[in-house]
């Protein structure tokens, strides 16, 4: 075969491999958390009603919702054992066991998500019914600790007291937000588009919860800025400043940030030299919510700078 033939079929073949991937949706331009909802759908978490569309206004089903959250969370029963294999109509009364969602229920059900034997599949979801059923799919996934924290909403005498606690988790997790005048419409019907967000928020919400952001490994000779390293400076009295460098909210108290060293030069800069330390492997942490600092006092002549230690 010759040369330039091979090389075209290569050509052809990478064409249809890039073919199948999912189209761009044509309704979001205008959407809060578009972005968001374009990750879901390349990573096969989401689909639009067509190649195109989405429908991100739309009412979301409670077939949808489940399907979703089954999948984004990656809730399985790989754990569980079974005489038979389990289907549908042994847990729910209206969900056919050929349905494409009905694998969905099965898992959601058997992970203990709070669902009526009598759900009716095709029903629109509202929000406080949708902000429970994704609160209880994302403490499956582990022992979350919260800070005690009430958050107060204009329109909290409108949320079913059963629903509650999970609203609160989720608006102190900021997976879900209240709009500018504090209000959560609890009963009115979720979007599309409200669902996809809030579900890539909490998928986002376990991924850090369960381990933080790993030390970069691609060139573990040079050093790294982590850049949610800030530093704040205080005046003391007039000759000394306080410096104090923090590294933003972690998921437990695995994580430190410790200064090594203050490096004067002759350009009236002192250079704060700081390590982050991660949490060691097989070791157990508080799972609190914690933000780690570091305190030093420096003279005011000298103007401070964050700089990480060189890996040696």
């Amino acid at each position: 075969m010759k040369r330039w033939l091979v090389l075209f079929m290569t050509f052809m073949l990478s064409v249809a491999a890039f073919g199948g991937t999912a189209r761009a949706l044509s309704d979001l331009d205008n959407i809060a958390g578009k972005d968001k909802i374009l990750s879901l759908q390349q990573r096969g978490i989401v689909d639009g009603i067509d190649d195109e569309h989405f429908q991100p206004q739309s009412d979301i089903s409670y077939a949808q919702a489940v399907h979703m959250i089954v999948k984004g969370l990656r809730l399985n029963i790989d754990h569980l054992q079974f005489v038979k294999e389990p289907q549908a109509s042994d847990y729910f009364t209206k969900i056919p066991d050929d349905a494409w969602y009905a694998r969905s229920y099965v898992i959601a059900h058997l992970n203990g998500l709070p669902l009526p034997k009598d759900v009716t599949p095709d029903a629109s979801m509202t929000r406080e019914q949708y902000a429970d059923l994704l609160m209880q799919a994302v403490m499956t996934k582990g022992d979350y600790a919260f800070i005690e924290l009430y958050v107060t909403m204009a329109d909290e005498q409108d949320v079913d007291k059963a629903y509650m606690n999970s609203i609160q988790k989720l608006l102190i997790a900021h997976i879900a937000s209240l709009d500018q005048e504090r209000k959560f419409y609890p009963k009115k019907a979720m979007t599309r588009a409200d669902a996809a967000v809030w579900l890539y928020n909490a998928i986002e919400f376990v991924e850090r919860m369960s381990g933080g952001v790993k030390p970069p490994a691609d060139n573990p000779d040079q050093p790294q800025q982590d850049d949610q390293v800030t530093m704040q400076v205080e005046k003391i009295t007039d000759e000394v400043n306080k410096v104090t460098l923090s590294w933003g909210k972690k998921p437990n108290s695995g994580y430190r940030i410790e200064i090594l060293a203050i490096d004067f030069d002759d350009t009236g800069t002192a250079h704060i030299v700081y390590d982050l330390k991660y949490p060691e492997p097989d070791k157990n942490y508080s799972t609190v919510i914690t933000e780690p600092k570091a305190v030093t006092y420096v003279s005011a002549k000298y103007k401070p700078i964050a700089k990480i230690a060189e890996k040696r």
